[in-house]
């Protein structure tokens, strides 16, 4: 029965593991963490134009700011973070594309790109080589944003 019961815990483990939500919840609650910031949802329902239905992992606030966040774990590409030497990793600046209403007569919406200073603190590398096999044969090399450094890693 003991070895049973170990089976199934063993199985229940690996499904989650298996799952975004361990990662999902620990980014939840570094937003919970950090000064003036809420989790305002998680898996928030929406409907695209086609009407197909989907979620969003976590929405997030801070006043007026509202982010939404998708957490997303990869099953086979290993993704390694390349930082220089000499250069602190810890940064409160994140890359931001966000939409904006202008204000004249055409009220149209603009997509513009900045960087911010969001806190917590968290890890940003330079670069970014992801491989989705053992051999590295296939890797690609990719400029990298912030990372969140997160209990989970």
């Amino acid at each position: 029965m003991a070895d049973e019961e170990s089976g199934l815990n063993q199985q229940a483990i690996g499904a989650l593991l298996a799952s975004g939500f361990p990662f999902q919840t620990a980014v939840a609650q570094i937003v919970r963490q950090a000064t003036d910031w809420q989790v305002l949802a998680e898996e928030f329902p929406w409907r695209d134009e086609s009407g197909i239905d989907h979620f969003l992992d976590l929405v997030g606030t801070k006043h007026f700011f509202v982010v939404t966040i998708e957490c997303k774990k990869t099953q086979k590409e290993v993704l390694t973070f390349l930082q220089p030497g000499g250069v602190d990793g810890d940064v409160i600046r994140a890359r931001c594309l966000y939409l904006t209403q202008i204000q004249d007569s055409t009220k149209r919406m603009e997509l513009f790109c900045s960087d911010w200073r969001l806190s917590p603190k968290s890890a940003e590398s330079a670069f970014c080589v992801v491989s989705t096999s053992a051999s590295g044969k296939d890797q690609r090399f990719t400029r990298a944003g912030r990372t969140v450094a997160c209990p989970c890693h």
